[in-house]
Parts: C-alpha cells; sequence; structure tokens
C-alpha cells in the first residue's frame, strides 16, 4: 500500500469516526501535527464539515517551533478561510470547554501525559 493510499485509508477512518459522533463532541486531536498539520490541511472544507458546527481541533507538540510553524502556515495560507476555523489562544485543561469551531495548539510531550483533566 502506498504511503497516500495510507494516509487517505486513515482519513476516511477519521472521517466516519467524527460524522457518527454526537453533533455536540466532535473534537479531533492531533499528536505531533508538524509544520503543515498535513494530511488535514490538504482537506479544510472536508474538516470543516467532518467537525460540524460544534466541533473543535486540539494539536499537541513538544516543539514551540514546530507549532508557530503550523500557526503560521494555517494563518498564510486558505485553510483557516476555507474551514471557517479559527486559532484559539485559550490554555486547555478540558477540551469540552473550548469554543465551538477553533483550533488550539498546545505545547506538551505525550510521554508525559495529556494536559487535560482526567475523563477530558
Amino acid at each position: 500500500m502506498a504511503k497516500i493510499e495510507i494516509v487517505e485509508s486513515l482519513f476516511e477512518e477519521i472521517e466516519k469516526f467524527l460524522i457518527s459522533s454526537d453533533k455536540d463532541s466532535r473534537n479531533l486531536l492531533i499528536v505531533g501535527h508538524g509544520p503543515t498539520m498535513l494530511p488535514f490541511s490538504n482537506y479544510p472544507e472536508k474538516i470543516s464539515e467532518m467537525l460540524g458546527e460544534k466541533g473543535k481541533i486540539v494539536l499537541i507538540d513538544y516543539s514551540e517551533k514546530t507549532i508557530e510553524a503550523a500557526k503560521s502556515f494555517l494563518k498564510e495560507s486558505d485553510f483557516l478561510k476555507k474551514s471557517s476555523l479559527r486559532i484559539s489562544d485559550k490554555k486547555v485543561i478540558n477540551p469540552k470547554s473550548l469554543e465551538a469551531r477553533t483550533i488550539t495548539f498546545i505545547s506538551g510531550n505525550i510521554k508525559q501525559g495529556l494536559p487535560f483533566e482526567s475523563n477530558a
């Protein structure tokens, strides 16, 4: 299976899961997102549809440099405009407390546990 097919297959599975989820809890956590959030950044309209009206994205990476590069990429590309999402600077303890239709970046290392309340 080629790399592109694997990525597309994974993306399809994420889409199926989110679309089948409760409309109020369509949240996507992306760990180690990289500077351009691939493959998600290639499909802004699809991401928007998958999240629905109240969904949100939380991205976690241990590198502040990568986080800043990803924020710049989203601002400079048409991703924010095409997806109708906005970047939030809110600190996250419970992802459910985030505003709908936002992208929130967190600096952290998953080896040390996620920086969220239990069962969040």
